[in-house]
């Protein structure tokens, strides 16, 4: 027998689970009266003196704010409720608008996607992202399981229990956005700022175009090499100068004859200009979601001049490449890469990111939209000004 669920004046039946994570479950759901399906997430906290755990209220108080924008592409959260408690546990629910599927499952559907699909995408996600930045907030786990897309091929950018709001005197870590989706800044425990949303981005503009992950390695210091094979070792004056992990431990790594640009093939040159851009390894050289919007990628009306035409040798080397990569990152050839690995895993240890605190400063010209994070283990904060207990953040949030 299905569950009931009563909200007020609506009561709503509780489904299928269609997702989980580190706080409870999310169920496809029906409002009885209306016959609206939502999903509802569902949070079985326990309680403690401390009231409700800091990420909970958190994304409860970004979520308002995102629901403020009124925006297509960001996910609309519709309701919080909590139930009464237990005695060692407390019950709250976030009810949000219902979407069919993830950009994950979209890729598996319908791989390859044509340009202007990727054009469409990439234009909706990076338009949701520059209204988060607008608003000061920094999603910080963007990947395509994060991204929905309805029937009608509207994208929405949902989950934002790493989101951050940024000014200054707030706390950071390094451990945040899955791996594969990581910047090079974060994963070299360095300093970084929202130029790391864009890097997540460019990663999933080009796994639209690859039909699967860029950068898919087992563990950090392989997402690095991976990163590198593909996009080059950078210059000294990219690396980061507060990174504890020197450059000169990746100069060894043999260098692949695979690179980005015969790896992914664009039918479009505008859209591989915005790629590279987008996969800058000095995090000032990204640009923001503002000025990609304005890339001739997305401006410009007849894209003759842009076309690239690939014959079957052509996508028959992709083919061949994506094995070899992964060969080449995960140490199946002839390499001394272990003893690299644990070199690089040792700075990583001795500057372990979970102790890392950051908080924001201006870091480049006002318009830029970006702020960078630097290491201030001193400061400590939570979500702002927002409510502590469950009946607070009901009434608050009403």
């Amino acid at each position: 027998m299905a569950r009931l669920l009563l909200v007020k004046s609506d009561v709503y039946e509780l489904g299928e689970v269609i997702g989980q994570g580190a706080y409870g479950c999310v169920f496809k759901s029906r409002n009885v009266t209306t016959n609206e399906t939502v999903a509802i997430k569902k949070m079985s906290i326990l309680r403690t003196r401390n009231g409700l755990p800091a990420p909970v209220i958190r994304e409860a108080a970004l979520l308002k704010r995102v629901g403020k924008a009124d925006s297509d592409n960001l996910i609309k959260l519709k309701e919080v409720f909590i139930e009464p408690p237990n005695i060692d546990t407390q019950n709250m629910y976030f009810i949000f608008e219902h979407v069919e599927r993830d950009l994950e499952r979209y890729l598996k559907l319908h791989n390859p996607l044509d340009i202007n699909q990727i054009r469409n995408f990439t234009q909706q996600l990076l338009t949701a992202v520059s209204i988060l930045h607008s608003h000061s907030i920094f999603h910080r786990d963007i990947k395509p399981q994060n991204i929905l897309i309805t029937h009608d091929g509207i994208l929405k950018l949902a989950d934002f229990g790493l989101a951050r709001e940024y000014h200054e005197h707030k706390v950071f870590t390094t451990v945040v956005v899955t791996m594969w989706y990581r910047a090079p800044e974060i994963l070299l425990s360095s300093p970084y700022c929202t130029s790391a949303d864009m890097w997540s981005i460019g990663c999933i503009l080009g796994e639209m175009a690859l039909g699967r992950p860029l950068f898919a390695a087992k563990s950090e210091s392989r997402q690095l090499r991976r990163i590198i094979l593909l996009m080059g070792l950078p210059n000294q004056d990219e690396w980061p100068n507060e990174s504890p992990i020197g450059r000169e431990a990746f100069e060894n790594f043999s260098q692949s004859t695979i690179t980005l640009e015969r790896l992914v093939r664009f039918e479009d040159n505008c859209a591989f200009e915005l790629l590279r851009s987008l996969l800058s390894f000095k995090q000032s050289l990204r640009p923001t979601a503002n000025r990609a919007l304005e890339h001739n990628f997305f401006r410009r009306v007849d894209h003759t001049s842009c076309t690239l035409t690939w014959s079957s040798a052509d996508i028959a080397e992709v083919t061949a490449a994506v094995p070899n990569l992964d060969a080449y990152t995960d140490g199946d050839f002839s390499m001394n890469i272990d003893d690299d690995d644990q070199r690089v895993e040792n700075i990583r240890s001795r500057h372990n990111p979970i102790d890392l605190a950051y908080y924001y400063q201006s870091w480049s010209s006002p318009d830029d939209g970006q702020h960078m994070l630097t290491v201030d283990s001193r400061i400590s904060s939570i979500a702002g000004d927002v409510p502590q207990s469950p009946i607070d953040i009901v009434s608050w949030w009403d």
